[in-house]
């Protein structure tokens, strides 16, 4: 039986999330260079355990340095320091059409952070009625 403490977003997979991640950014499969929208691009290998960090070869040829990106690069999930799980639940919450204040509690998070996903969020996706 779960800790009632633990909250969803805590039984949530990081790497299903990933893929998840990976998936909506490049649903052809073809991975694209944020900075150039080039596609030659190559992997280097695993960042932070289940994302990836990529190297573009068009960017690297043009500004004579490496130029490397990953999985989060340019999304709102760049720079967060909470984990890909508590971003993916307050999708969920937020298509509920749950509060801020209601966010903030069931993410375990403080209020303006909770505020600030929920912005973030609305403003990259559709949240159907």
């Amino acid at each position: 039986m779960p800790d009632p403490k633990e909250s969803f977003a805590d039984w949530l997979d990081s790497q299903k999330c990933a893929e998840i991640l990976r998936e909506e950014r490049w649903p052809d499969g073809i991975i694209r260079c944020p900075f150039c929208n080039s596609d030659n691009v190559f992997t280097l290998g695993k960042y932070k355990e289940v994302f990836f960090r990529y190297q573009c070869r068009d960017c690297t040829e043009k500004n004579t340095q490496k130029t490397t990106f990953n999985d989060k690069t340019a999304t709102i999930y760049e720079d967060s320091k909470l984990p890909i799980t508590k971003w993916f639940y307050a999708k969920v919450l937020l298509r509920n059409k749950v509060s801020d204040l209601e966010l903030s509690r069931e993410l375990q998070v403080d209020y303006n952070t909770a505020r600030r996903m929920s912005i973030l969020i609305k403003s990259t996706i559709f949240l159907p009625e």
